[in-house]
């Protein structure tokens, strides 16, 4: 079996099931360029990158219980569809993972969250994760207000769009950072700039409501294995014990850490429903959506080991190991030996909550 297009095949299949639906423009669509969205939704998806769009639906699993759709009629038949994370408190959330934290939202993030504004009514703010393991030394949160007054220009912004989907013509591109990395910029030449429609002030409140509401999800979680930590990792950890003081309890030293852990979670969950760790003929399939470019010469030991626990449960009798990074550059590595180490709950001196940890394998 090629296990490495199959681990293609299910996460294409995943996304144009989970992002189209019947009659309906996505929100993302008009928020970005027209011409990368019309290419999207015309080829279905079979040239983007999958893992962002893999982990950005995940998202709307894991704040499932928050998450609401919010639509705009276009036409008769036709309506503009939003999928917002979390609705809180009357309050709106969008959550966007990034490696390095800004200073200013991104323009079609932003785009997006104007569009959620005006389609709700409701005070939106776009909230960014930083995901790498030193978030807290730049900051792993960051919450913008977003205000927009421009319903009538967004909406006929959309039944343009519409218009170039119904009547199968490319539209005109419009220039903006993602020009850089877009697969079709060899043969475009945009004229004018991708319009914002809105404004934002730095938040400092309001984000405190998503995060107490997420700490009520995660506290009641039975992880009923193991902690497997990176020897280095730890290490590291000793340079800023404050950070991992009673990890998990506070709150306001931890935002990214309850997220993280939720993620991690809802992604195990997804891969294996979707058949990407499974057992295929005594195979056992362990794939990792990696969420960064380049690929590893071999998965990282706490891979392995998972990996091995997994096939030990399932009775296979080879590994075969998928990493995919971020622009579809993927490997399989395979690993015959089926041996995992139960880590002791020393290992979680950090946060003395048993297994519930930043580093927990999920």
């Amino acid at each position: 079996m090629n296990f490495v297009e199959l681990v293609r095949q299910k996460l294409h299949d995943f996304i144009v099931r989970e992002y189209y639906r019947e009659n309906t423009i996505n929100v993302t669509e008009v928020a970005q360029c027209l011409r990368y969205s019309f290419f999207n939704r015309k080829t279905r998806y079979k040239e983007v990158h999958y893992v962002p769009i893999f982990l950005g639906l995940v998202f709307h699993d894991v704040f499932s219980q928050f998450s609401e759709v919010f639509y705009k009629d276009l036409t008769d038949e036709w309506k503009l569809g939003g999928h917002v994370d979390a609705v809180i408190n009357d309050k709106v959330f969008e959550i966007k993972t990034i490696r390095r934290m800004i200073t200013k939202p991104h323009m079609m993030s932003a785009n997006q969250a104007a569009y959620y504004y005006m389609m709700s009514k409701k005070s939106t703010n776009l909230v960014y994760v930083n995901t790498r393991f030193r978030a807290n030394r730049e900051g792993s949160i960051k919450s913008f207000n977003i205000i927009s007054d421009n319903e009538e220009e967004m909406l006929s912004r959309a039944r343009r769009y519409l218009e170039y989907v119904l009547s199968n013509k490319m539209p005109e591109g419009e220039k903006s950072s993602f020009c850089k990395v877009c697969p079709l910029q060899e043969d475009c030449h945009p004229t004018k700039e991708l319009p914002h429609f809105y404004t934002y002030v730095d938040d400092y409140d309001d984000y405190w409501l998503l995060l107490e509401e997420t700490k009520k999800v995660i506290e009641p979680v039975d992880i009923p294995y193991f902690c497997i930590h990176a020897k280095e990792v730890i290490e590291g950890l000793k340079e800023e014990p404050v950070l991992f003081n009673k990890c998990l309890n506070r709150i306001e030293n931890n935002t990214f850490y309850l997220l993280r852990t939720l993620i991690k979670q809802e992604t195990a969950r997804v891969l294996t429903e979707l058949g990407l760790r499974a057992l295929y003929d005594k195979t056992y399939l362990y794939t990792i959506p990696l969420n960064s470019v380049g690929l590893p010469e071999q998965p990282f030991d706490v891979s392995k080991n998972a990996a091995s626990y997994y096939a030990e449960k399932e009775g296979a009798e080879r590994i075969v190991i998928v990493i995919i990074d971020r622009e579809n550059n993927v490997r399989a590595y395979e690993q015959k030996e089926i041996r995992w180490e139960k880590k002791d709950a020393e290992y979680c001196k950090f946060c003395n909550l048993k297994c519930v940890c930043p580093h927990a394998k999920l």
